[in-house]
This record gives structure tokens, C-alpha cells and sequence, in this order.
């Protein structure tokens, strides 16, 4: 057997250690995290909880708590020990349209379409949806 193929056989060899230790350890810290907010009677609320990067990619962390909009920050964890805005995420209709099929609902930065209008001189309200 080749050097180089030893070499990946203990490095394979000593990651599945690894993980066994780790997965021992994560246990008893998990035991002894248990055992201290029973003891102090903890609550939840009280701990601040840093966001993992496992959490930022949405694999793990609170379920359900995803953002539940479509576009921009779509499946990302919503920040711990804070609640969404009651109206996050909600489509809320259009107010102004140029007529090509571009509208905007009056949230947000301008498109690009109606600050390139605004700035040759029109008005926004040559843009507003009559509702």
C-alpha cells in the first residue's frame, strides 16, 4: 500500500473517531445544559442563542420560522428572540405601473424603471394605480 493511501486510511480512520467523540461529548453537554436550567429554572427566553451557520442555511434551528416571502431573504431563519413584523411577507397589490408590465407596490427601494422616469422628469403620480 502506497504512503499516500495509508495516509487517507488513517485520516478516514481518525474523522470517524472524530465524530464518535464529538457526538459523546455533545451528549454530556447537552446532559449538563439540561441539568442547570432545571436547577436555576432557566427559561428559554432568558438565553441568547448566537445563529449558527447550519441555521443561516436553513438546515437546522427553529422550524418553521423561515421567512415566508418569495423573493429577497426567502428560507432564511427569522432572528432569534425576535418576532416577525405581523405584516412580513404578505403581497400586498401594486400602486404604480408604466404601462410596459413593470409595476411596484410602493414598498422598498424604487425600481429602477421609476427612478430612471422620475429622474427624465415625470412625477410619481403619473405612475399611480387608481384604486
Amino acid at each position: 500500500m502506497s504512503e499516500f493511501k495509508k495516509l487517507q486510511a488513517e485520516i478516514a480512520e481518525l474523522q470517524k473517531r472524530a465524530e464518535a467523540a464529538r457526538r459523546a461529548e455533545r451528549t454530556s453537554a447537552i446532559k449538563t445544559i439540561n441539568e442547570l436550567i432545571a436547577t436555576f429554572d432557566i427559561a428559554v427566553s432568558e438565553l441568547t442563542l448566537p445563529r449558527t451557520a447550519a441555521a443561516a442555511r436553513g438546515k437546522r434551528g427553529r422550524k418553521g420560522a423561515t421567512s415566508a416571502k418569495g423573493g429577497k431573504g426567502a428560507g432564511r431563519p427569522a432572528k432569534l428572540g425576535r418576532k416577525a413584523h405581523p405584516n412580513a411577507g404578505k403581497k400586498v397589490p401594486p400602486k404604480f405601473a408604466d404601462g410596459k408590465g413593470n409595476t411596484w407596490a410602493g414598498r422598498g427601494q424604487k425600481p429602477k424603471w421609476l427612478a430612471d422616469a422620475l429622474a427624465t422628469g415625470a412625477t410619481l403620480d403619473q405612475f399611480r394605480i387608481a384604486q
